[in-house]
């Protein structure tokens, strides 16, 4: 009887054990749901593996919830764009297979749809309420308008040329479409009605590659990264220019900045913030540049700037090792989120990726 009571006694202190691991598991799963409070999102994907993970992270950059989704190549080259409190992220695939998809991920909610955008690899878009556009090279560039009421299509093709940036602005299309050899640069105006030209601008001399754009009431701002010059070996001349194109005058005119590569650009109040990322490497900096005075001042910080986002006051930028958090007027360091690679079925998935709920 003693030995049935103490064996009794064993089974009843595991069992409680159990019960209260199993309580403390059940805890924190719930609180590795989605939040839609979060307010960074990381996008990490693999070249073998056919699926893509995004994790969410809140103010304090602490971890809150991962999202699988069974569809590789998301975000890369970092093409995300938020819209509508929705996330969008062309889904490009792997190594081995190429997809027509793009991810819409509601920020609110925590649902998603894949979406069919008829078009493999796509490497630029942009969207409204009406309609999605998407681009590719092969080996020229195919841009596609899918309205998205009837989820009909219509392409505009161009030969020996591809795209550098898609821009929807004033409900007209403007496409950069660059090549390297003979250099070429045309910025093209399109009515999205019938995707037929009905403007032409060639920007050849300002750069042959143009990655990033901002909309500012009849203005189109946009880098003037690098040039590739006629000769052998391609050779890469660099820029140090933002052009303003005004879409009612078609006028351009150059601002010069003290430093080369011009890569991408936020506005934040009454200047912009510019990164510096010449082909195959990034800055260590960036260029802070007041819009009512044109003075220009160029700060070096702690990581190298990969991709910058802006929420109210904070800068979020993408570095080598992971995301930096700065004050946007200071620029002093807040907060830093070191990203290791997500080892999943023997397979390693890195950052491709990142992008701020609004």
């Amino acid at each position: 009887m003693g030995k049935f009571l103490k064996k009794y006694k064993f089974y009843a202190i595991t069992s409680i054990f159990l019960l209260l691991m199993s309580g403390v598991l059940f805890s924190e799963s719930l609180s590795k749901k989605f939040d839609p409070n979060f307010r960074l999102g990381v996008i990490f994907t693999s070249s073998v593996w056919d699926r893509s993970y995004i994790r969410f992270y809140d103010d304090d950059l602490k971890f809150i919830h991962e999202e699988k989704i069974n569809i590789g190549g998301a975000g890369s080259y970092y093409n995300t764009k938020v819209y509508n409190d929705k996330l969008y992220v062309p889904m490009q695939g792997t190594d081995y297979v190429s997809h027509p998809y793009m991810l819409e991920y509601d920020l609110n909610a925590g649902k998603y749809n894949i979406l069919n955008v008829k078009q493999p690899f796509v490497l630029k878009f942009d969207l409204n309420d009406d309609y999605i556009f998407v681009a590719n090279g092969t080996p020229g560039a195919n841009i596609t308008k899918i309205e998205r009421k009837s989820n009909k299509i219509d392409t505009i093709s161009f030969e020996n040329i591809g795209p550098s940036n898609l821009v929807i602005f004033n409900n007209y299309l403007y496409a950069f479409l660059d090549d390297s050899y003979p250099p070429i640069s045309k910025l093209y105006k399109i009515n999205p009605s019938d995707m037929k030209v009905i403007g032409e601008i060639d920007i050849t001399n300002k750069a042959t590659y143009h990655e990033n754009a901002i909309c500012i009431k009849d203005e189109i701002y946009f880098c003037n990264n690098h040039k590739y010059l006629n000769t052998e070996h391609y050779a890469v001349v660099p820029c140090n220019t933002l052009t303003k194109f005004n879409v009612k005058t078609n006028e351009l005119t150059d601002i010069k900045l003290e430093h080369d590569y011009p890569f991408q650009i936020l506005h934040y109040k009454d200047r912009f913030i510019i990164s510096h990322c010449d082909a195959g490497h990034i800055g260590d900096g960036v260029t802070v540049y007041n819009l009512k005075d044109g003075t220009q001042k160029y700060i070096t910080l702690k990581n190298k700037v990969r991709r910058m986002n802006i929420y109210k006051s904070k800068i979020f930028i993408a570095s080598q090792i992971g995301i930096d958090v700065y004050d946007a007027d200071t620029f002093e360091l807040i907060n830093s989120l070191e990203l290791d690679w997500i080892n999943k079925f023997g397979a390693k998935f890195g950052d491709t990726s990142f992008f701020i709920k609004p």
